[in-house]
Formats: structure tokens, C-alpha cells, sequence
């Protein structure tokens, strides 16, 4: 007589979508998503349904939904739950979904909401706000996903760590030889 396994319990994942104020994306993309309405009742009716078209592949082709939001913060975000649907595609914390909505907005951790009233203790210094006048060491890498981009960069630290390296090599040899030159004569 065969056994009937213990049911498991289903893991449920909540994701979430981190926008503008006005309700567009902050992080690539040009979509203005459908916000949820509050009702009478203090509850929220989902914003609609976006479908894309093409294969979903996550940094490329799809409507990107999070598991941390925090991550994906900017000044003056708005931060919603979501569900998506269909075709998905996942990595790291980013899933990318044929079909997505947004649900209700989600609170800001008390952590962001610190760090939001601490700089705003200090107005001179400009939040997320460019300059123009970078610091020469600052790099930036662009390529067309994060973990290409995250290889440049580390190429490019590896990069000048031999380069450092040699250079300190090249100078201890060369004032090793000096000294020497020193004590022959």
C-alpha cells in the first residue's frame, strides 16, 4: 500500500517594485505603471495588468519585480507590492515577468526614513544630486547587464593592483641597487 506524502507547504514570495513619485520607472525603462487606487474601505484595488511581448530575460525584456526592495531605493521612491505572472526569468533579487501589477504601497523601513531625515541635516551637501565635477579617481563602468559591468570593474581593480604592485617592485629594486651602489663605493 503506498504512502501518502505530508503535504508541503507552499512557499510564497512577495515581490516588490520600487518607482518614482509619479509612478515611473526608476531603474531603466520608460514605463509609467497603472498605480493602485485607494477605496473607500482603506483597502487597495490592484493597478492593471502590463504585458510585454518577446521572450523575458531579466535586464533585458521583461517588467522587473524585486524581493529587496531596499536595494533599489532612490529619493523620493515610491515602494509597491506587486505580482507578476507568465514567463519570468530570475537573478539574484530581480525577477523579470511577462505580466505584472502592483498591489498596495508599502511602507519605507524606518532605516530609509533615518537616513532621509539625516540628510536632510545637512543641506549643503547635494543627495543623489550630480555635480559635474567627479573626483578623477571615481570610475564608472557601463555594459549591457550588472554582472558584465561588475566584471569590468573588478578587471579593471585587478588591473591596477599589478600595476601597483610592479610599480612598488620596480622602486624597491631600485633603491635596493642604489644602496648597494652606496656601500661598493
Amino acid at each position: 500500500m503506498a504512502t501518502i506524502p505530508d503535504k508541503q507547504e507552499a512557499t510564497v514570495t512577495t515581490y516588490y517594485k520600487v518607482l518614482s513619485a509619479d509612478g515611473k520607472s526608476t531603474h531603466g525603462g520608460d514605463l509609467q505603471w497603472s498605480l493602485p487606487t485607494l477605496k473607500k474601505d482603506g483597502t487597495y484595488k490592484p493597478g492593471k495588468w502590463h504585458t510585454i511581448t518577446g521572450e523575458v530575460t531579466v535586464c533585458r525584456n521583461g517588467l522587473h519585480l524585486t524581493t529587496e526592495p531596499g536595494r533599489w531605493y532612490t529619493k523620493d521612491c515610491v515602494c509597491y507590492a506587486a505580482e507578476g505572472k507568465g514567463a519570468s526569468d530570475n537573478e539574484g533579487d530581480k525577477t523579470a515577468f511577462k505580466s505584472a501589477r502592483l498591489l498596495h504601497p508599502v511602507a519605507h523601513p524606518q532605516w530609509w526614513i533615518d537616513a532621509l531625515a539625516f540628510v536632510a541635516t545637512i543641506p549643503d551637501v547635494p543627495f543623489l544630486k550630480p555635480d559635474g565635477n567627479p573626483l578623477p579617481e571615481w570610475k564608472l563602468f557601463t555594459a549591457p547587464t550588472l554582472d558584465a559591468a561588475r566584471a569590468a570593474a573588478w578587471a579593471a581593480a585587478r588591473d591596477a593592483a599589478r600595476d601597483a604592485a610592479r610599480d612598488a617592485a620596480r622602486d624597491a629594486d631600485r633603491d635596493a641597487a642604489r644602496d648597494d651602489a652606496r656601500v661598493a663605493a
